[in-house]
């Protein structure tokens, strides 16, 4: 019977390749190579992956802060005031 899966040679080769094509983009490829690597080497791919969540995460954490509408809710709770008054539709 044929495995679906792929063998671990062809997985490290794949996961290898794809970091030396985009080595800062995709955190997942570090979080595989983590479970497939042991000791220091599992460790150090792990802490790439988590680098490049947090990259991930801060990138979209500042683009909505620039949105308008994210400024605009920030005002309406820096007064005080009821998120949907009427005073605010207008």
């Amino acid at each position: 019977m044929q495995s679906s899966f792929l063998n671990r040679p062809t997985l490290f080769y794949l996961i290898e390749r794809s970091i030396e094509l985009k080595p800062n983009e995709g955190f997942s490829k570090y979080m595989n190579l983590g479970q497939i690597l042991v000791g220091h080497d599992a460790v150090a791919a792990i802490r790439k992956g988590i680098e490049l969540i947090r990259k991930e995460l801060l990138s979209k954490a500042q683009r909505q802060v620039r949105h308008p509408s994210f400024r605009y809710f920030q005002y309406i709770r820096s007064t005080n005031s009821p998120p949907f008054s009427v005073f605010h539709l207008f």
